[in-house]
């Protein structure tokens, strides 16, 4: 078994970088939410993880002070 690569944590990253992510991850979820309407989307949960990680990059910004 391969060893798991170790994922960043949020609160490591640069306040400008978890702003670019959290652009990235709302871009994301639009264009998840448009795939779901259209039937296009087999895995209907992934909208659930992609609002999980947008939450967790704000907490990340809310905790070092930095508005979005």
């Amino acid at each position: 078994m391969a060893p798991a690569r170790k994922k960043m944590s949020y609160n490591e990253k640069e306040p400008k970088d978890l702003v670019a992510a959290l652009k990235e991850k709302e871009e994301k979820l639009l264009q998840t939410d448009i795939a779901v309407v259209q039937g296009k989307l087999k895995n209907v949960h992934e909208k659930r993880k992609i609002l999980k990680e947008i939450a967790r990059i704000k907490t990340a910004l809310r905790s070092r002070g930095v508005r979005n």
